[in-house]
Formats: C-alpha cells, sequence, structure tokens
C-alpha cells in the first residue's frame, strides 16, 4: 500500500497531473493516505496480538517436561513493539541509544537545529512546472527537497551525531541535530565559540553574502511593541526573550552555559519593515546559513544534567491535541461515589492509546510516505540483551506445538550468552566488557553468533538488567565470593522452598542438627571431634535466611554448640561466639592515633557509663577545647576559618576545613553565620510548594499537603524551603556527622562542635577522625544552658566494636596492575617508570598533569598522571628507569584523550600518595614498554587520540629542518619530517616538532649504512582522512634511534638486502598509505621469490630487474568480463547477464602474459587491463582470444631489461599459489624511447630510478619485431619455473610501477 501512494504522489511530465493540483485537498488525500497505510500496520500488529506469544525459555522448557505442549496455555501478550516506527518503545529505545553516544563520547558540542526554507530554489523550480502552486500545496515537494539538504548536512559532517526529525502541525519540517566533535575541535576558549558560533550581522562592506543569509534567515522579529500580534508573544513580552541585551564578550559560567558575544557595532537590518540590529539574532554559524540558504540554529551543549532533555527533545514522539472526552454519569448514585462496575480499571491497550487524539500534519504524512529516516545516528548502536541462565525470551505462534518451539536451531542461543561463549572461544575477546564488545564483534542475528568486525565501529548499550538486587542475590554473591577464594560457607534456611535459592543451600535443622522438640536447655548434636565438627572450626562464614522466622531456642542452641565446638582450652579462657579474626587492627605508636582508636574501641577513659544504652561520659584533653565567652557560633567558626573574610571565595582554603555537628539544625545556624560574612546582596530561593499535577488524586493532595507543611519539611540530604545565596558563596553539600561519613577523605582543619551530645554509635569518632593531626582538630562543648564544659557522651556498642576491631584494618599487601579496581587504595604496587613527560596544551601553553608509563614485573603496564601543581611535592623521585613502591593512590577510568596505553585504569597520584625509591631487583622490570601499532591501527586512530600511537620501522626519508607557522601561534616552530617503513612494507610519514626536530642529527641519519631503524612513540594520527594521513610527536613522545630490541631486529633482518642510504627529501609533501607511488617495494630476485610462501608473500611487493624473453600468448592474450563486478557471464534468452547484477554490456581485458629472467631464475608474469596499453577496440565480444593475433606494438619489449614491481593477487593469495602480477606501470611507459629522469624525492625514487644504461636502438620503431608464435618460455631446463596457471585479478592495485632498466 505504501508503495502504491508513494508512485501516485510523484510528478510526471507527461501526466496531466490532477491529483497534485488539489490544493488543500491534496493535503488531505496524503494525510489520509498515511493515515490507511498506519492503520494497516497497527490492525496487523492487533491481529497479531492474538496469536503471538512470549515467555521465558525455562518455562517453555518445564512446560514440555510436565507434558503440556499447548502454546495457547503460555505466556503474555505482546503490546505495541519497539519495532514499530514512531511507537512510544520505539522513541524511548532512541532516547536510549543517543544516551548510549553521550556515554561513551561525553556530553555532545552542538545542538543544531535545521528548518527547511519553502523558497529554496529547488521547489520554486518545481513549482514552476505546475502554473499557479504555491509551497504549501505540495508538501511532498518540501520533505523530499529538505531531506536531500538534511543529508548533505550529514555529509559535511563526520563526527558522531545524533538527529531527529520534527514535523510539527505549524510551520515547517525541521531537524534537531546532536553532535560531538572530537577533542582537537571543541571550543576550549571563548575565542573558539566564536569561531564557531555567531550572533552578530556580518558587515555588508566586508560579507555582503554572509550579511544576506544572516539577515533572511536568522533574525528574531519583529515583535514586542512593534510587532504585538507576533506568535512569540505572551502577555505583551516576547516568549524567547528578544531582543537579548549586547555583550562585549562571550563568556562560560562554571556550569557551562554561554552567553555569546552580542556587540553594538551599529549594523541593522529590516525585517518587515523594522530596523533589527544584534539584539535580535539568533545563534548560528554563517557558513552553513550561506550554504544552505536556511535558518540553522547553532548551539553550545553545556555539560549538565538537563542534556537528557536534549536527547528526549531529538526523540520525542508525534503532536497530540488535547483532547479530554468524559462519560455523561446517568446513574443514581451520588456524585462521589462509584458504581461497582466503575471499580474495575479497563485492561491498557497502547494501540488506542497510541491513536487516540494523535495530531497528523501533511508534512508528517508525506515524510512518512517516502519512509524517510526519522532518527539517524553515527556511530551506531548495539542493543545487547542480558538475561539470567534459561531465563532469555521465546517468541512463539500460540498455535505451534511446544515442542517444535524448543527443537529450533538457535532457540537457546542469545547475543549474552553466547557473547560468553565467544570469551571461552577467543582469547582476544576477553579484554571487553559486554558493552565494548559490538566495537569489534558484530552479531549475526540469523546464525546466532559474534563475528569478529571487519570495518565500521558501534556502541554497546545494555537495554535492561533483569531484577537482581534483592537480598537472595547478595547472598549469592558473598557466597560465590568467599567460595572463589576457597573459604567455607555455610547457607541455611528456615524452609526447604528457600533452599533452592541459594547455591548449596540446607535447612538449618538438617545442617546444625538441630532437635525438632525444642527448649531452652536444648543443643545441636554436633559432638566435637566429628567430621562436622572439624568443618565448623574452619568455617568462614554462616549465612541464615529468614533466621527471623526460627525459633529463638533454635538460635540458641547453635549458638551453646558453636561455642563448645570452638572452644580450645589450651589457647582459650573461655568460650567465645563464633567470629573469624581475619585480619588485626593496627594500632599506631602516636598519642593522637591511639587516643582515637580507644575512643573507637569505647575504652577510653570514662566518668561515667551507662550499661543500659552503652554510653560513657568521657573528659576531651583541654588543648583540645576552644575557650568561649561569646557567641559559641561565632568561637568554633572563626577558630577553623580564620581570615574567612579573604578567602571566602578560594575553593582550595574551604577544601581543607570543615565544622561538623550531630544535629541538622545546628548546621543550618551555621551555615546561616558563615553567609553573614561573605560581602554582597542576599537572595533568598524557594523551593517547590505544590505537588506535582501529573500525580494521581492531584485535587486531593492539594487539600491533604498545604503549602505550609511542605515548606516546613526539613529532611535530610535536602536543603530546606528557604535558601539563601549571595555572590561569590561558594556551596557545597554538608551533613551532619554521622557514621557514613567514615568513608569520606581527611580535612587538614576539623572544628566539632556539641551543644548537644552525640546519640549514634561511633558518632563521635567519627567527628574526631577526619582530621589529620592532634594540631588541626578544635572542640566546642556546652551544656543546654550555654555553660562551656570538657565533657561528652561517647556511644559505642561494644558487640560492634569488639567484631570489628578485629576484621576492619588490614594490613596493606602488595598488588599487581591487572587487580586494580577503581576507587581509592590503600594497599602497595611495584612499579618502574618506563616513561615520563609533561602534558601541555599546545594552543594555551598550559601545563596540565605530570604523566608516566609505569610497568611491572610481569608485563602489564598503566598510565599513571599527578597534577602538575604536585610536581614541587615529588621532586626526589619519580624519575624514568628507576624502580618505586606506590601506595594510597587513586585508581580512575582512562583519560579522555593521549593515554600511553590502552585500558581501562589509570593510576592518579595525589597528595596523600606515599612513594619510596627500590633499589634491589630493578633489572626485573622493563625498561621501555612498547605497543607497537601497524599500519591498519594507525588507520583506524585517524583523529582519534584517546591512544597515543607508537610505531617502529627503518628510516627512509628525512627532510632539513624546516620554520612552520602555526595557528594561533606567534612563532615559528622547527619541523623535521621522516618517512618511516614498516615492517609490513608501508611507509607513514612522521612530523617531528620543536625539541625532537632539534634533537637529531640530518646529516649523521643520512650517512648510516645500512639505514637507521627507529622507534618513536607517543604519536597522534592527523591528516585529511584515513587514507592520507602521517603521525604527529606530542608533549609525550619519545624516539630511539638504533634500538636493540626484538621488533627492531625483525625490522633489520626484513629489510637486510637494503644497503642504500636514507634519502633527503626536499618537500615534506609525502604521503602515508598503501599508495603505490609511496610504499616502496624490497628488492630481490626472482629465485628468491621462488623460494617463499604465499602466505609470506601476502600484501608485500617487491622490485626485481629481468629481461623480458617472450610474450606467452598460447592461451590468449583478453578475455570477456562484466563491468561491474567482473564475474562469469551467463547466457539467458541471448542476452548476457550476471546473477547478481543482471543484464550489464560485457566489455574486453587485456591479460598479458610476460617471460622474464634475470641472473637467478625465470619467472611467468602477467600484466592486466589499461597497464598492457594493447588497443581491442573494434573486436567482438567473446571472440576467441586465441585466434586474434597481438598488436606487433607489445613486441618492442623483447630483450629489454626492466625493473618490474610485483605481488600477488588476492585470488593467489587464496588459492596459495605463485601467480605474481605487474602491480603499476604500463608497457607503453615501457617503449618511450625517452632520456631517464634523475629522481628529486622519495617518490621519484621509487618510480623513476635507472638500474643500468639502456642499449642503442632497442626501443627503436622500426627495430624488427619477432612473430607471435616464437612467443613461448625459453627451453633452459635448469630454471625454475611458476605454474603456469594464471588466478589473478585484474584492476587490483597493489605497488609501484615497473621501469626499464638501463642495459650495462
Amino acid at each position: 500500500m505504501r508503495e502504491y501512494y508513494a508512485y501516485r504522489l510523484q510528478q510526471r511530465d507527461l501526466q496531466s497531473n490532477t491529483l497534485l493540483r488539489g490544493g488543500r485537498l491534496f493535503q488531505q488525500y496524503i494525510i489520509d493516505a498515511f493515515s490507511c497505510i498506519d492503520f494497516a500496520r497497527l490492525t496487523h500488529n492487533k491481529i497479531r496480538q492474538q496469536e503471538a506469544r512470549s515467555d521465558m525459555f525455562v518455562n517453555v522448557r518445564d512446560a514440555v517436561y510436565r507434558g503440556d505442549l499447548d502454546a495457547s496455555n503460555l505466556g503474555k501478550r505482546i503490546i505495541l513493539p519497539v519495532s514499530y516506527t514512531g511507537g512510544p518503545r520505539y522513541m524511548f529505545q532512541n532516547y536510549q541509544d543517543a544516551m548510549a553516544i553521550c556515554r561513551v563520547h561525553g556530553y555532545p558540542t552542538l545542538f543544531i537545529t535545521f528548518t527547511s526554507n519553502p523558497k529554496w530554489s529547488e521547489i520554486q523550480e518545481a513549482l514552476d512546472l505546475i502554473p499557479g502552486q504555491k509551497v504549501e500545496d505540495k508538501p511532498d515537494l518540501v520533505v523530499r527537497v529538505f531531506r536531500l539538504k538534511l543529508k548533505s548536512s550529514c555529509t559535511i559532517s563526520s563526527k558522531e551525531s545524533t538527529l531527529g526529525t520534527s514535523l510539527h502541525k505549524r510551520g515547517l519540517p525541521h531537524a534537531h541535530i546532536l553532535l560531538w566533535l572530537d577533542a582537537e575541535s571543541r571550543w576550549k576558549t571563548t575565542s573558539d565559540i566564536d569561531e564557531i558560533i555567531c550572533v552578530e550581522l556580518p558587515d555588508p562592506s566586508i560579507d555582503k553574502i554572509g550579511f544576506d543569509a544572516v539577515s533572511t534567515y536568522m533574525m528574531h522579529g519583529p515583535c514586542g511593541r512593534a510587532f504585538p500580534s507576533a506568535p512569540c508573544m505572551s502577555e505583551g513580552d516576547c516568549s524567547k526573550y528578544f531582543p537579548k541585551p549586547f555583550q562585549p564578550n562571550t563568556v562560560v559560567d562554571n556550569a557551562g552555559f554561554a552567553i555569546y558575544r552580542r556587540r553594538d557595532m551599529g549594523i541593522t537590518c529590516k525585517n518587515g519593515g523594522v530596523e533589527l540590529d544584534n539584539r535580535f539574532a539568533v545563534p548560528h554559524n554563517v557558513d552553513l546559513c550561506v550554504r544552505f540558504s536556511a535558518h540553522i540554529n547553532v548551539e553550545i551543549c553545556s555539560p549538565t544534567a538537563a542534556i537528557k532533555y536534549l536527547f528526549k527533545n531529538v526523540n520525542k514522539g508525534p503532536d497530540r491535541a488535547r483532547i479530554t472526552l468524559e462519560p455523561v454519569n446517568h446513574s443514581q448514585n451520588q456524585p462521589n461515589q462509584l458504581s461497582d462496575q466503575g471499580c474495575q480499571q479497563p485492561p491498557v491497550n497502547e494501540i488506542e492509546m497510541y491513536l487516540d487524539a494523535r495530531y497528523l500534519a501533511a508534512h508528517e504524512a508525506c515524510w512518512r510516505i517516502y519512509e524517510f529516516d526519522i532518527h539517524y545516528r553515527d556511530p551506531a548502536v548495539q542493543r545487547l540483551l542480558i538475561h539470567l541462565p534459561d531465563q532469555q525470551y521465546v517468541y512463539f505462534h500460540d498455535r505451534q506445538s511446544l515442542q517444535k518451539v524448543l527443537a529450533r536451531p538457535q532457540v537457546g542461543k542469545t547475543m549474552f550468552t553466547e557473547w560468553m561463549a565467544t570469551n571461552k572461544k577467543f582469547p582476544e575477546a576477553r579484554r571487553l566488557l559486554y558493552t565494548d564488545f559490538p566495537n569489534e564483534w558484530v552479531w549475526l542475528k540469523d546464525e546466532c553468533v559474534w563475528k569478529k568486525r571487519e570495518q565500521g565501529r558501534a556502541i554497546g548499550r545494555i537495554m535492561c538488567v533483569p531484577p537482581c538486587s534483592g537480598k537472595t542475590f547478595l547472598w549469592n554473591a558473598i557466597i560465590s565470593a568467599l567460595r572463589s577464594q576457597e573459604l567455607i560457607v555455610f547457607a541455611v534456611v528456615s524452609s526447604g522452598i528457600a533452599s533452592l535459592l541459594m547455591p548449596g543451600g540446607r535447612i538449618a535443622h538438617s545442617r546444625f542438627k538441630i532437635p525438632i522438640d525444642i527448649s531452652d536447655c536444648s543443643t545441636c548434636t554436633i559432638p566435637k571431634g566429628t567430621k562436622l565438627a572439624r568443618l565448623l572450626k574452619r568455617t568462614s562464614l554462616i549465612v541464615s535466611d529468614e533466621a527471623p522466622m526460627i525459633h529463638r531456642h533454635c538460635v540458641e542452641a547453635l549458638d551453646k554448640t558453636l561455642r563448645d565446638v570452638l572452644f580450645d582450652p589450651l589457647i582459650q579462657d573461655e568460650p567465645k561466639p563464633f567470629a573469624r579474626p581475619y585480619f588485626c587492627r593496627k594500632r599506631n605508636l602516636d598519642d593522637f592515633a591511639r587516643w582515637l582508636l580507644d575512643i573507637s574501641d569505647g575504652s577510653v577513659e570514662s566518668v561515667n557509663y551507662d550499661p543500659e544504652s552503652q554510653t560513657s561520659t568521657i573528659t576531651i584533653p583541654t588543648s583540645l577545647l576552644i575557650e568561649c565567652e561569646g557567641s559559641p557560633i561565632h568561637a568554633i567558626f572563626h577558630s577553623v576559618y580564620q581570615s574567612f573574610r579573604d578567602h571566602y571565595s578560594d575553593p582550595l582554603y574551604l577544601h581543607q576545613r570543615a565544622i561538623v555537628t550531630p544535629y541538622n539544625d545546628t548546621v543550618t545556624e551555621i551555615n546561616w553565620y558563615a553567609l553573614t560574612l561573605v560581602p554582597g546582596s542576599q537572595r533568598t530561593y524557594l523551593s517547590c510548594d505544590t505537588l506535582s499535577k501529573t500525580s494521581q488524586g492531584s485535587y486531593i493532595n492539594d487539600i491533604l499537603y498545604s503549602p505550609e507543611l511542605l515548606n516546613s519539611l526539613k529532611l535530610p540530604g535536602v536543603p530546606d524551603h528557604e535558601l539563601y545565596l549571595k555572590i561569590g558563596a561558594i556551596v557545597s553539600l554538608r551533613h551532619a556527622s554521622s557514621r557514613a561519613m567514615a568513608m569520606g577523605q581527611t580535612l587538614k582543619f576539623v572544628g566539632l562542635y556539641l551543644p548537644r551530645p552525640v546519640f549514634a554509635h561511633g558518632q563521635l569518632y567519627v567527628a574526631l577522625s577526619r582530621v589529620t593531626s592532634f594540631e588541626g582538630l578544635k572542640i566546642l562543648i556546652h551544656d543546654s544552658d550555654g555553660n562551656a564544659t570538657n565533657q561528652t557522651s561517647n556511644v559505642v556498642y561494644k558487640e560492634i566494636s569488639d567484631f570489628t576491631t578485629s576484621t576492619s584494618i588490614m594490613e596493606p599487601k602488595e598488588i599487581t596492575i591487572p587487580q586494580l579496581r577503581r576507587g581509592g587504595v590503600t594497599d602497595y604496587i611495584i612499579l618502574r617508570i618506563a616513561r615520563r613527560w609533561d602534558t601541555i596544551f599546545p594552543n594555551t601553553n598550559q601545563f596540565v598533569t605530570i604523566d608516566f608509563l609505569l610497568t611491572d614485573d610481569i608485563g602489564h603496564a598503566i598510565h599513571a598522571y599527578m597534577d602538575s601543581s604536585l610536581g614541587k611535592n615529588f621532586s626526589t623521585v619519580l624519575y624514568e628507569g628507576c624502580l618505586y613502591k606506590i601506595s594510597v593512590f587513586q585508581v580512575k577510568g582512562p583519560k579522555s584523550s593521549h593515554n600511553a596505553v590502552p585500558g581501562t585504569n589509570t593510576l592518579m597520584i595525589y597528595w596523600s600518595t606515599s612513594i619510596d625509591e627500590i633499589h634491589e631487583n630493578v633489572d626485573r622490570f622493563p625498561r621501555h614498554y612498547f605497543v607497537f601499532a601497524n599500519f591498519d591501527n594507525m588507520r583506524s586512530r585517524w583523529k582519534k587520540d584517546r591512544v597515543m600511537t607508537d610505531a617502529i620501522g627503518m628510516l627512509v626519508g628525512i627532510t632539513r629542518v624546516c620554520k612552520i607557522k602555526v595557528k594561533k601561534h606567534d612563532n615559528e616552530v622547527n619541523q623535521i619530517t621522516i618517512l618511516l617503513r614498516l615492517l609490513s612494507g608501508d611507509e607513514v610519514k612522521v612530523v617531528l616538532w620543536n625539541k625532537f626536530s632539534a634533537k637529531l642529527d640530518v646529516d649523521a641519519l643520512l650517512k648510516e649504512r645500512p639505514k637507521p631503524v627507529m622507534i618513536i612513540v607517543g604519536t597522534t594520527v592527523k591528516g585529511q582522512d584515513d587514507t592520507d594521513f602521517y603521525l604527529t610527536t606530542t608533549t609525550g613522545s619519545k624516539i630511539l634511534v638504533n634500538p636493540t630490541t626484538m621488533e627492531a631486529l625483525q625490522i633489520r633482518e626484513r629489510y637486510q638486502y637494503e644497503m642504500s642510504g636514507v634519502q633527503l627529501i626536499e618537500t615534506d609533501d609525502q604521503r602515508t598509505g598503501r599508495d603505490p607511488t609511496v610504499t616502496a617495494a624490497t628488492e630481490s630476485r626472482i629465485i628468491q621469490l621462488l623460494g617463499l610462501d604465499p602466505s609470506q608473500i601476502g600484501t608485500n611487493k617487491f622490485k626485481i630487474i629481468a629481461n623480458v624473453t617472450g610474450i606467452d600468448t598460447s592461451g590468449g592474450w583478453f578475455y570477456t568480463t562484466f563491468p561491474i563486478c567482473s564475474s562469469q557471464m551467463l547466457d539467458g534468452h541471448g542476452k548476457l547477464y550476471c546473477g547478481e547484477h543482471k543484464h550489464q554490456k560485457p566489455k574486453l581485458i587485456v591479460r598479458l602474459p610476460l617471460l622474464v629472467r634475470d641472473a637467478t631464475a625465470k619467472l611467468r608474469l602477467t600484466i592486466f587491463g589499461d597497464l598492457a596499453r594493447v588497443s581491442i577496440e573494434g573486436m567482438p565480444i567473446l571472440a576467441d582470444s586465441e585466434s586474434v593475433q597481438l598488436p606487433q606494438q607489445a613486441y618492442k619489449i623483447l630483450d629489454n631489461e626492466y625493473e618490474f614491481v610485483v605481488g600477488l593477487s588476492k585470488k593467489s593469495l587464496r588459492r596459495g599459489e605463485l601467480n605474481f602480477k605487474l602491480l603499476e606501470g604500463t608497457v607503453e611507459d615501457l617503449s618511450l624511447n625517452t632520456p631517464v629522469k634523475r629522481a628529486n624525492t622519495v617518490e621519484e625514487l621509487i618510480l623513476a630510478t635507472p638500474v643500468k644504461d639502456l642499449q642503442s636502438g632497442d626501443l627503436d620503431a622500426d627495430t624488427p619485431q619477432k612473430s607471435q608464435p616464437e612467443c613461448k618460455f625459453d627451453s633452459d631446463p635448469s630454471a625454475t619455473e611458476t605454474p603456469q596457471d594464471d588466478p589473478s585479478e585484474p584492476g587490483e592495485d597493489m605497488g609501484s610501477p615497473m621501469k626499464k632498466a638501463k642495459k650495462g
């Protein structure tokens, strides 16, 4: 149906186009057409609801086991699916996909709104074809042109992006685009924003085209008093807040919101007869406006929580009309009473909900009829399924046999189960998380298997995770973790059903031999010395689920039995409760630490002790107390925040200080006092004092919860109703002292204010332990009457304290790089510094971090860094090549760019980190660590600087030091360009800047024989595209010349026959890549080629010097094929056709086999296609090539010596055969009697270097030619031959051309 209507909407010159002339009736026709299409699709889904079912795999399997084979008795109904374009699930999934891109690439850079322009020339020219038509009469034409423009705009931007198309009931079609720019293109300063976004009219005397575009498309209004009836006007003001105030410079606040530069330049334009200046300009990019002649709003995306709004705006659903239909109540019931029939809610029908009150416009109908994309994103997002074992969903028909459902070949396979299977099969897959897997692997839906990705990219997104946060999951996780450490865990429950939910679960009565008839004197039947008693002695944990369901006497009986079983009179005075003393608490020697530990244990000397509340009254040392004669808040505040007025806006000053107190109302008083000390006027911000109107029963809620009640609520962690702020006041979240603070960071200065005693276990210890030294702690205590005192309460529950004393603090242990996990680490790690560098932004010269590459003794490496300000703190350590013991550090995720090695973690050194140098066993740790990239790795990293690139190769070309003017730099910088030949034979250009160019002795490198091998690490890949790229040094780069590494030895062995020196390049315009004019071939001889295996040759190229002895035409010298696919021709009804591409016009391809020889052996070499330069015009298709003589011009190359660049074709590699072909160059080139050109560059050296002088007359046009039948192989039996079959494929571009050599 859709195809029919799409056909009917097309405009044709040979038809009357009556339908298209219908005006508004044509719009109604389009809307009705799509309504029919959409209704048919929804009807199909609704019918399928009655037949299609789904259920978990385990449920289907269990149903078969119990003999229930009828599918209609199983499963749940399916509602409007996610596959339905435009449905709520479809929109939500696209929103989640866009958020997945945000998760990987961070916040988007630009938010662009592209609106169609009805005055586009393409639209106007098409309207002229049918006289009398208006643009509003042709919505089909508008959306088609808009789609072409939109596609062109997305082509311009090759960055990551997501797109949503909006077709509203009012206005023109427009698209919302979220665009991610790479790190190099992102704005770093406000001047960078000014280069991207402008809100000013261009000067017409300088840029008339830009002025016309901006004044026409990017000016808001007129509105306001000049035009009060404008659509944007609301209650006398512009709802878009125009005109905006002038702004001399672009400003970005701390939240990332940008206020663009909007200067008063005196430039105006007229719109609707009203003068408009820069205050009415909409943010835009002038180049985009000029290029597309349309309204294109460009905004900077601020990194805030409101980012979700942007994505939802891109992925929001269709428009809906606001209509409320209420049935008339004719019953006799009271208005506030419901009938019995009205108590039951009707079933949810998502199809009806989707259709109800939906608004459909002509533009949207056309867009959907043509099946244009309403969402687009790049890179693609792979939605990943995750489920518990055998709980994946299986879809089936209600009339299907469940046995047949389970008999499907792939019924038990999902992308989640196959991901785990792939990890078992391929070791390289194990380094990827599930969400990272689609970036390197592709899910084949039909085969239900993951395949290694060959091209493209994708982001993984887990759609949903099954509920697994209950206590059963928690028990299972703890049990599995301990058992994985070979520890013994008992899992017991109160009932047999519950035991099935825990691994190895048993009923408590069965496991511990608890008597059935239980009393307060009962014990378990576990005698000492039995196997169960010995097992209990080795047990580390007992998990008793649903313990309150067991009788108290059962728990007491088990406790008495455990005390008896575990009691050893030789080492214990009396039986103790079951507990495993894993770790012993480390007690420091200084008095302050011992005092804190005594407070934590409850063992500090007390004045009074209440055993019921376990609260002791202790005396605080006088040196810690604050003398208070006036306001206690004034005293405690100024003892901690000295010179507050001078440092109230200094984050570092505030970050080192805090006042802790047990109660939230006291926190409010202290904050209020601090605010009064900040200069400036105060502003009051009020919270929302009404409940959400979308909540159920909102009318009743308004009565129950008055604004006064809502405003009086004081909730932990939530600010009060009135929030008082001043400009310059730093807002931070402060809590009252609690046990949870024990995991917080320590501070340099802490004040403890106790107007009332503490009330919770360990609360006093938590507050006191926040400070790093005795001198930084100040305490103020007073009673309820305000009298100062030196005594306070300390609440310590002995049961908890005794247990945590034996288990909480662990001795630091040595860990390795693979054991690192995100967060703070107090253990230590021993690493050697392989490389150290300073990270400096080149545009601003800002010194950001000091970075390191650290290695361990088992072959792992990790990127580490610290803030540049910490350099003086660690000035005596952290040198390259030295070994260090590092403890108390942070493990973070990878940096956003320029990581030295790939990995999921980085090590961050901060001011608490302890670093000690180790002088023993340094040689066990590698001095250097490299991750060398091959050519494909480099190409994939083009303009992706997340990981720096290490390269090794032979130096084949180098330039002199030259001066380069760099963008955003006033001074010129030094540059050297070198050309490295990799192990694969590919060549890559490397640009060396400043310090690196100064350290290289170019003259010495030019003299080296053989060519030197170089390692260049820490580079990034730049260039025009992934086929024309180069490496460039960074501040993290390092260069090694002629290193003694294994990779360097491989390079030496690979190019052992090259004894020439490094070529001096006059210019640096060499291109990186596999272009045959750049990538040099390896010099070789025929006998060496014949001794190689095809798998060793691969795509490598070889240069040989050989004499042409003949041309073999026994198998013909041309063949017939198709131009598109070069596949085999088929005969169908007298016409030649291809099975895939149908009928084509065949063409002839030249295949010229040459017979060549050098001093070692002879070889058959094939030239394909245009390289032969032999005319085949006028020759009949499918002619017998053996019966057509080769033109005489081809024989001019006989008995001449040439330089050939040869290699294997793709077909030869697949078959494993040694059939060589000429990679580039032509026979005609070989026949030209011209002087040999002297090579000036590396490229010319490869293409035109002569080997020997030519004999005079060899290429003369009058030289007698050999007759065709005599062109056979040389009959020398001592020479080695290659196979005669030639499977080479035409048109393959693999290397450099062949050149004619001079004879000696």
